[in-house]
């Protein structure tokens, strides 16, 4: 396992922090809903330097580990840089304005696009396309279009206590990729439906902003 070695001034070790922003229900649901397993809907950052950068409120760097997400699901290693830390920091105030907390969009503009164009200017590769990818594929799903909220919510955290590198730090997340927040959710009917096949599920999915899906059985409850 390589270890990380991070070196201030001149090149750096350059891992991929890997998080899955559902705690585990996007690997639960996913084989009835897609069809497929999935291991996690991601949110990455890019690790080098002592430091761990990421697309949020803002381009932000924390301490590798310590961000709002937890620990990191895995860690990748992309190679060694031997561009140094002030030339990196360079290079994202050059960038900063394009990824600014008022151009996120969780789809098509998000924190893997960020480490993408980090890991090409440290290190000259991509990150895993599985995970650059995986946005705008998912939730075009059933399963996309049910944890999309959750996803929205868990990335407008990250205002709260992530460090704006260039101090251009704005409003709700939320309100910038056309999501809702916890405080402006539309009503709650605290109604119980009984569903019984995969074509009701999947019209409540797409039709309910918050929906909780109870799995039961006579011979099997919660």
């Amino acid at each position: 396992q390589i270890q990380p070695n991070f070196n201030m001034e001149a090149g750096s070790k350059v891992f991929l922090y890997v998080y899955d922003l559902t705690d585990g229900i996007a690997k639960s649901f996913a084989p009835m809903l897609i069809g497929r397993s999935l291991d996690g809907i991601w949110h990455t950052g890019i690790v080098a330097f002592g430091k761990e950068y990421f697309f949020g409120d803002g381009i932000c760097n924390m301490p590798p580990g310590t961000t709002p997400f937890g620990s990191p699901a895995k860690k990748e290693y992309l190679g060694e840089t031997e561009i140094d830390q002030e030339l990196f920091h360079e290079f994202l105030s050059d960038i900063k304005d394009r990824f600014s907390p008022l151009t996120y969009n969780v789809k098509s503009h998000n924190c893997n696009h960020f480490t993408n164009e980090c890991a090409n200017f440290l290190v000259g590769s991509d990150i895993p396309h599985d995970i650059l990818n995986q946005a705008d594929e998912l939730f075009k799903t059933p399963l996309g279009k049910m944890v999309e909220p959750l996803v929205i919510q868990q990335q407008d955290a990250l205002k709260q206590g992530s460090n704006n590198m260039f101090g251009n730090s704005g409003g709700s997340l939320a309100g910038s990729m056309g999501g809702m927040s916890l405080g402006t959710a539309a009503t709650t009917s605290k109604k119980l439906i009984e569903v019984k096949d995969m074509d009701e599920i999947q019209n409540l999915i797409v039709t309910c902003p918050g929906l909780v899906i109870d799995c039961w059985s006579p011979t099997c409850p919660p």
